[in-house]
């Protein structure tokens, strides 16, 4: 049989680019899993000239240059198999045959040709992968395809007989790797390799996942940076960053737990910031079809374990990391600890079938995960193994979680674990004395995580409170003694300082020394944490008669939970008032506390209920809000962000396709599309102001370019454009009011159908002026019908007339 790399002609110029070849030569991995050899595309590049190529084909060639520019590749493998010659056939298909064609297959070469299958087996080595994101994305690659990579370890293990996902470190050779920062040039990446009879399906949920994600960029979500699998093979194969910190579950094992204030802030920012991630998960979350829309936006599978920690070294700090979410839709419900009592499968019945849950199953997933960072935080790894065991002690004697090899989850299936509230509450009452974090984010915890999913809040809902907090203490209170104190049931007398926790090592400094910690149980009871208790009586320490719920820390910046009662004038900053005030939600140590529906609250407020009725009998009308970010707007975009949350979570109902956001400077790009008024809040707040001065008449153009299409009939739109009315001098508003009514005159559609909603902030003398003209004279009569579209409000005014605007005839008359 021919051997491809016994070369056809031999020469002393031959010779030596071979012998250059098995110099430069690197070890790689094909999809076969062999190891083999490949030339790095710098040693090509970096040989060939025009004399070395007038040299090998024996005479000056006037196609030398585009042989060294674009089939450096083909010539290499063709003087590499003793064929240089046939180059001048490869030049007469250029752009068919050169180096970006590369791999070529039998149908590419005549068939008579001799050399064929030299040069489709020796090709492979010449033309490595270069990782680069959309060349390795979703692709399918011939076995033969080399790696330009080397397994350095295993980061998991692989389960004989089970269809499971393996990671591994990979170094990538540095000239293939395009997919990192130059800055992480060095560093390497993860394989998370499929492999079985079931590797395609589980390897294509998670790559649509990773799919849908790329058009939405987090930084708290793992970055993809491709995936591939290879013909022929149950092999698939995807690319991702790598985590220099390991996993959560490594962080919480190896490190100690925080010990001063700045660090115990620090931990819980960082791991706040996951609900950023969660929420731009949760924003896919929308059908592709009735057998997997659970798939589209919801986690499924978040534990300590598949959180990465990536260290940022911008401080000394050992908390200055950042977390990301990793391994999206392949754990199988009921089988890790943190899973959601409703996605727990019960009975036999439920395993066969995949049970439709929403995205908040996820959020009793991430309240479970800093349930047990709340506790190890306190109690060090040792107490939070001791955690571990109470939950998994308190669910031993049900046979279902036995049957289904649980560990120690957070729930009976039912509802939350006893064991969960008695360690926060012995945890916190042995918290250090400068932590006035740990409190709160208990609270945030237990009332709106750990609850019944009719309960739960969103991950943004979640994440503001918190981020509203933590700025509050971050330049505050210092001391636990500035913050209110849990109320246990206990009288001063019994709280003595005890030491019965695990001591963190020495080596964090004096300060430790002098942490003391308050008990929570009766004297004798200093073994809480003794082995053998919690083995033989695991409920011992907390056999008393249920204590007293202690009362919900609020920070200093948030609204009192007592309505906000109005005097008549429903405004902005009284509506949003109520927007941002906690529910009062029933505790779960006092299950009878009421708990009035905060949306029937706000919606009570005069003219609320009428404004969102008139806006809803047009079911379908689009919302567009319009945000004047040029620099006179600086300083009221604080009030703009309200303003905009207020109107949408009005006018929201009657948008059946989600709310468009767009910043004045480039309203001629796609709008953000928003669901919900706390994504429109979100929004804004991105925005940036720029220098200069609005030109809105042609903003106003942009926009309706998309809303006025020739010889078609206008959806019905209110758009709200949110300003100071400080433009341009130059400005035509008015051109593109007119042009709006005449499209409406044309299509012979309502006044109604459009409207123009200007809400003015500040009180700039010109602008004011601008935008009373705009509303007074911008009419135009046909017949006996008046065309208005136009209405504008300012900021102060009740909410119900900015939301109306011109719809309402009376409204803006007015």
């Amino acid at each position: 049989m021919y051997d491809p790399y016994t070369p056809i002609i031999t020469s002393q110029p031959l010779e030596d680019f071979r012998q250059h070849v098995r110099e430069n030569l690197v070890k790689g991995v094909n999809g076969e899993g062999d190891e083999v050899d490949f030339v790095p595309p710098s040693a090509l590049t970096n040989y060939w000239s025009r004399d070395r190529v007038d040299t090998i084909l024996g005479c000056e060639q006037s196609n030398s240059e585009m042989i060294v520019s674009s089939f450096s590749h083909v010539f290499s493998i063709l003087v590499y198999i003793g064929q240089p010659q046939e180059i001048t056939w490869f030049c007469k298909h250029r752009g068919y045959l050169d180096d970006v064609k590369l791999p070529f297959y039998n149908s590419s070469f005549p068939r008579a040709c001799r050399w064929t299958d030299s040069f489709l087996a020796t090709q492979w080595m010449f033309i490595p992968l270069i990782l680069t994101g959309d060349k390795i994305f979703n692709r399918v690659l011939p076995p033969q395809t080399i790696l330009p990579v080397n397994y350095v370890k295993p980061l998991t293990k692989h389960f004989d007989g089970q269809d499971t996902a393996t990671l591994w470190e990979v170094k990538v050779h540095p000239e293939a790797n395009k997919v990192t920062s130059e800055a992480q040039k060095g560093q390497p990446v993860v394989f998370k390799i499929f492999e079985g009879s079931d590797a395609e399906k589980l390897f294509n949920d998670e790559t649509n996942v990773h799919l849908k994600l790329r058009a939405r960029h987090n930084h708290y979500i793992t970055k993809h940076f491709g995936s591939f699998s290879f013909e022929g093979k149950h092999k698939c194969i995807i690319v991702l960053e790598y985590a220099a910190g390991g996993s959560l579950q490594d962080f919480l094992q190896k490190t100690d737990p925080p010990v001063t204030r700045e660090d115990i802030i620090l931990l819980w920012s960082r791991l706040i910031k996951l609900l950023d991630g969660l929420h731009v998960l949760h924003g896919l979350h929308k059908p592709d079809g009735p057998s997997n829309w659970f798939l589209a936006g919801i986690h499924q599978d978040i534990q300590p374990a598949n959180i990465l920690v990536f260290p940022q070294g911008g401080s000394d700090s050992r908390f200055d990391v950042k977390f990301k979410l990793t391994d999206f839709g392949l754990t199988e419900f009921g089988r890790v600890s943190c899973v959601a009592p409703e996605s727990f499968a019960n009975y036999s019945v439920q395993l066969a079938v995949q049970t439709n849950v929403s995205p908040v199953a996820d959020i009793w997933a991430i309240g479970a995960v800093f349930s047990d960072a709340l506790i190890w935080s306190i109690c060090d790894e040792g107490g939070r193994e001791k955690y571990r065991l109470r939950r998994q002690a308190e669910i031993a004697s049900q046979p279902h979680f036995k049957e289904r090899g649980i560990d120690a989850c957070f729930h009976n299936t039912e509802g939350r674990l006893k064991a969960v509230d008695n360690f926060h509450r012995f945890a916190l009452d042995n918290r250090r004395i400068r932590d006035n974090v740990s409190e709160y984010m208990s609270s945030l915890i237990l009332d709106f995580m750990l609850v019944d999913q009719t309960e739960r809040l969103t991950a943004m809902q979640i994440k503001t409170r918190a981020d509203k907090w933590l700025k509050g203490i971050q330049d505050g209170p210092t001391d636990r003694g500035d913050c209110p104190p849990p109320s246990h049931g206990l009288t001063r007398e019994q709280t003595n300082d005890i030491s019965v926790l695990p001591q963190s090592p020495s080596h964090h400094g004096d300060e430790l020394q002098h942490v003391t910690r308050r008990r929570t149980v009766p004297a004798g009871r200093s073994d809480f944490f003794a082995k053998d208790s919690l083995y033989t009586d695991p409920d011992a320490a907390f056999d008393e008669p249920p204590t007293p719920p202690f009362p919900q820390t609020q920070p200093p910046s948030q609204v009192a939970e007592q309505p906000i009662r109005s005097t008549g004038i429903v405004t902005i900053e009284s509506v949003y008032a109520l927007m941002e005030t906690p529910s009062r939600r029933r505790s779960v140590l006092s299950p009878l506390s009421p708990r009035p529906d905060k949306s029937t609250v706000i919606m009570d407020l005069p003219g609320m209920e009428d404004a969102r009725r008139k806006i809803k009998a047009y079911n379908g009308r689009d919302q567009v809000m319009v945000i004047d970010d040029y620099s006179s707007m600086q300083p009221h975009m604080e009030q703009v962000k309200k303003g905009a949350r207020v109107v949408s979570y009005v006018a929201k109902t009657a948008d059946d396709n989600g709310m468009e956001v767009y910043a004045a400077s480039e309203a001629a790009r796609k709008p953000r599309i928003c669901t919900t008024s706390t994504q429109i809040e979100k929004e804004i707040g991105k925005m940036k102001t720029v220098e200069g001065k609005c030109d809105m008449g042609a903003c106003l153009n942009h926009i309706l370019d998309k809303v006025l299409i020739d010889g078609k009939k206008v959806k019905p739109t209110s758009i709200y454009i949110y300003t100071d009315g400080a433009w341009e001098p130059r400005t035509n508003v008015e051109q593109a009011i007119y042009r709006a009514i005449d499209h409406l005159i044309e299509t012979g559609q309502p006044t109604s159908t459009l409207m123009l909603q200007f809400v003015q902030f500040g009180r700039d003398e010109n602008g004011t002026r601008h935008l009373r003209s705009l509303d007074d004279d911008c009419t135009k009569q046909v017949g006996s019908k008046t065309y208005d579209i136009v209405d504008t409000r300012h900021c102060h005014d009740p909410v119900p007339k900015i939301v109306l605007g011109s719809i309402s005839a009376s409204n803006d008359w007015e």
